[in-house]
């Protein structure tokens, strides 16, 4: 996509939660790493708490989740663990 597109041109990828494990959301972020995308959304479920911080720490793009959060609460416990851009 980045060959085709306009340099001045930004993309993220949205992963609609349906990747489910962690290891091959890594995989797939740090594979869109070099092409360097706007965001990564949701790879996972959002309410794998603990799994968002370890995403975090291990993936070289930018991470983002929220659309299927509905309360202060939940957006509350995945920003206190660090697991989202």
């Amino acid at each position: 996509m980045r060959a085709a597109a306009e340099p001045r041109w930004d993309f993220a990828f949205d992963a609609h939660a349906q990747l489910f494990e962690p290891y091959r959301a890594i995989e797939l972020g740090n594979a869109l790493a070099p092409y360097q995308p706007m965001f990564f959304e949701e790879p996972i479920r959002p309410e794998h708490i603990p799994s968002w911080r370890h995403l975090r720490e291990q993936l070289r793009v930018p991470l983002a989740t929220g659309e299927s959060l509905y309360s202060p609460h939940e957006f509350l416990a995945l920003l206190t663990a660090g697991g989202v851009d």
